[in-house]
């Protein structure tokens, strides 16, 4: 899925068999698992402006070497916690 912040809600990016070859060539390139590198295509096929991910396989990825890659950084916001202090 691609987030469209401007209109709230997110697009999703049909895998189409020219986006599976793109993302087989990332995956051998980088050494990325399947997954990440469907990631990448979809950010390229989906004209984001930015891939955001806790995820350090991406930094094995250069962005300036795939065509329409966004730059790939860690999320700007500051992550919630998983369990709420149960403290009032």
């Amino acid at each position: 899925a691609v987030l469209d912040p401007a209109a709230g809600d997110a697009a999703f990016v049909d895998l189409s068999p020219a986006l599976g070859a793109q993302s087989r060539h990332i995956q051998w390139k980088y050494g990325l698992l399947v997954r990440d590198a469907i990631h990448v295509v979809s950010a390229v096929a989906g004209q984001t402006d930015v891939l955001e991910t806790y995820d350090p396989d991406f930094n094995k990825v250069d962005p300036q070497q795939v065509p329409g890659c966004p730059p790939i950084r860690e999320p700007q916001a500051k992550a919630l916690p998983l369990f709420p202090d149960p403290k009032p």
